[in-house]
């Protein structure tokens, strides 16, 4: 008897552990996608602006491109084809140049976005996979599983920064900065560790520099706000200075290990289950 119930409950367990392969690459897939779109004005700045709109253009043309990608690759294709692009897009960053990035954001646009249309996909046909299974009702176990789903996926913006904070450290104020940010990033999972990891790689002390009047301006922009500002301070100068190069190669490659590792799981222990289509929606 325990056996054999043993057995009748094992079934049950396999959507929701590829509820949570699926969780896990996209959290691990999204996260050096999400830190380069933020970064990418200062990694850039000459054409970092063009990039992002190529990207977010290609993902509005995406509306065009989803049926037909969906309809050749199918679901587990179009996700596959979504971690390449990213792959791409991270590795043109070695040798940016604006004939090369532009064109390969736009395309990233497409595919980012068709990612994150085939992810509902996925998480239905599990859903009522595991409905079918327990005999539970579709509304909840959808509710359920969209929510463990989209947990784990809010952590993507956490592990992305996290890395980079821990690669661009430079200095104490950088160390007490990652060490802020990484309590945030627990407590809110929201947008504001994208900026959170321009802060953590900028804020290396520079020289001085100084103004027009002959006074020293200030080391870095966090002395231009809050009690310490002036009015009449000269704040005409550039005070925000690019990283060393080899920082973004190291980092560029740490993000090329994130989405590569999206991708491995994705390839070798997704599978993509099938429900009849006549079960109608409790």
């Amino acid at each position: 008897m325990l056996g054999s119930q043993s057995g009748a409950r094992q079934p049950s367990r396999t959507p929701v552990v590829q509820l949570l392969f699926l969780s896990m690459t996209y959290m691990l897939g999204f996260s050096p996608f999400t830190a380069l779109l933020n970064l990418e004005r200062i990694l850039n700045p000459e054409i970092g602006y063009y990039a992002l709109m190529g990207n977010y253009g290609g993902a509005v043309f995406s509306f065009v491109t989803a049926p037909v990608i969906g309809r050749l690759l199918g679901a587990k294709g179009s996700i596959l084809l979504g971690w390449i692009g990213q792959l791409v897009f991270i590795v043109v960053h070695f040798y940016v140049k604006a004939y090369i990035i532009i064109p390969v954001a736009f395309c990233v646009g497409i595919l980012h976005a068709q990612t994150m249309i085939t992810s509902s996909v996925f998480v239905t046909t599990f859903a009522l996979q595991y409905s079918e299974i327990t005999k539970k009702s579709q509304n909840t176990v959808m509710g359920m599983f969209n929510g463990v789903f989209f947990a784990m996926f809010a952590f993507d913006s956490v592990w992305s920064n996290l890395v980079s904070s821990l690669i661009t450290k430079k200095s104490q104020n950088t160390v007490m900065g990652m060490f802020n940010g990484v309590f945030f990033a627990m407590f809110a999972f929201d947008s504001v560790w994208s900026n959170l990891i321009s802060s953590l790689i900028l804020s290396k002390p520079v020289e001085n520099y100084f103004n027009g009047t002959g006074l020293p301006n200030p080391l870095n922009l966090s002395q231009l706000c809050g009690p310490a500002f002036c009015p009449w301070e000269d704040t005409s100068g550039t005070y925000i200075r690019q990283p060393e190069q080899y920082i973004v190669y190291i980092l560029l490659g740490c993000f090329l290990a994130m989405s590569g590792t999206a991708f491995l799981i994705t390839l070798f222990f997704i599978k993509m289950f099938t429900h009849p289509a006549e079960t109608p929606c409790n």
